[in-house]
């Protein structure tokens, strides 16, 4: 009996969420910065998913950052959601057979030869617009599992309309309309919703994040921690410490942390011909069909919009930018390009991760060694 629990617990030590290159390549410049499980949706992130589901945090890893952890390791595929079925499938064939639902590999180890192909339904963000556009049913998966959220039916001042408002700690909730008919609405600990917003479900507001006055958020929206949001918002994803702190309107969008969109930044999420989007692809360095009709702005990590930036539909953004253009800017912008006016030049990286330090401080945070070297290998070599 205690020989059996050892080997149990030397397999569960061993699972790691690992990232395919492929999928990886696919949401950059996202996954520049993060491992694919880092990436929010829902009500946390992927990884944040995977803890619950298995009660202890899981290591992550991909080739470039850690790649010995592929030799010894248990895989599981970072970019699908986990489900109670995903769970059982997993732990039925971990350390038995390699696992594959349809195209789509679930489990695997170098160690096993053995194939074992499911059919099961599943969520996977394999895309940049699947981060938003399965908020909202990953949303209804997470909302089985928001045992540590309690339902809210009255809030003087404020109006509820449906009955499917959660809230965990003390979020401060002033005067204003939140519709749960359209999904449910989760505010999180020291969450802050100031007086005169309208938000329609589902949404999420992370942890210490605020929403200022007068805000409009459609769902399927998902904001994380301490970010500040404000204007109009429609089927968003914001990761932790980024803000939108003004007026102006964001649709089916993606920003990494650590940006900043000045007041008045807009962003369009539809062309005007109503045809479909061509959105940059990094593995080919060129515009590729997404097969979708509305994406909006695309931000990696700590890059930033002057006031009154105006961007295209489906614009990406790589990490550490700095945009500041009177008319529309390029649909592609690259890692640490400083593009001011008509002139785009290499955002100089000393200057850069000072400002990012003085940033971080702000929150009493600080990058790491791994951080730092992790933004250098991002510079451009030219």
């Amino acid at each position: 009996m205690i020989q059996m629990i050892m080997k149990k617990t030397m397999i569960m030590n061993n699972v790691v969420l690992w990232d395919d290159d492929t999928t990886r390549l696919n949401l950059k410049p996202i996954t520049s910065t993060r491992y694919i499980s880092d990436i929010l949706v829902g009500l946390s992130s992927i990884s944040e998913k995977w803890t619950k589901e298995f009660g202890y945090s899981l290591e992550q890893g991909n080739l470039d950052w850690n790649p010995e952890l592929a030799s010894n390791s248990f895989l599981i595929n970072a970019s699908i959601i986990p489900s109670k079925d995903i769970i059982k499938v997993i732990q039925e064939n971990l350390g038995k057979s390699n696992v594959s639902l349809g195209k789509t590999w679930l489990l695997k180890s170098n160690e096993i030869d053995d194939w074992k192909e499911i059919s099961l339904d599943f969520i996977q963000i394999a895309h940049l617009w699947d981060i938003f556009l399965k908020n909202h049913e990953i949303f209804l998966l997470d909302a089985i599992n928001a045992n540590d959220f309690r339902k809210v039916s009255s809030i003087e001042g404020v109006t509820i309309l449906g009955d499917e408002l959660y809230v965990r700690g003390n979020p401060t909730i002033l005067p204003c309309i939140l519709n749960t008919t359209t999904g449910s609405i989760f505010i999180d600990d020291h969450a802050q919703i100031m007086e005169g917003c309208q938000i329609r479900g589902p949404f999420y507001l992370g942890c210490e994040a605020q929403v200022k006055m007068g805000t409009k958020i459609y769902g399927a929206t998902s904001i994380g921690k301490s970010c500040k949001v404000a204007g109009e918002l429609s089927n968003v994803i914001i990761h932790p410490f980024t803000n939108k702190a003004h007026d102006g309107f964001l649709g089916n969008s993606v920003l990494g942390s650590w940006c900043n969109l000045g007041a008045g930044t807009i962003s369009s999420n539809l062309k005007n011909n109503y045809s479909l989007i061509d959105l940059y692809h990094y593995s080919s360095n060129s515009f590729e069909p997404s097969g979708q009709q509305f994406i909006g702005l695309i931000m990696g990590d700590y890059s930033k919009s002057s006031i009154g930036t105006t961007f295209n539909t489906a614009t990406v953004v790589g990490v550490c930018a700095l945009i500041a253009t009177s008319g529309f800017p390029p649909k592609f912008i690259p890692d640490f390009t400083w593009l001011v006016g008509n002139s785009s030049e290499i955002y100089d990286f000393s200057k850069a991760l000072a400002t990012i330090e003085i940033v971080c401080k702000r929150r009493n945070l600080s990058l790491t060694e791994f951080q730092k070297n992790l933004l250098h290998s991002l510079y451009p070599k030219t």
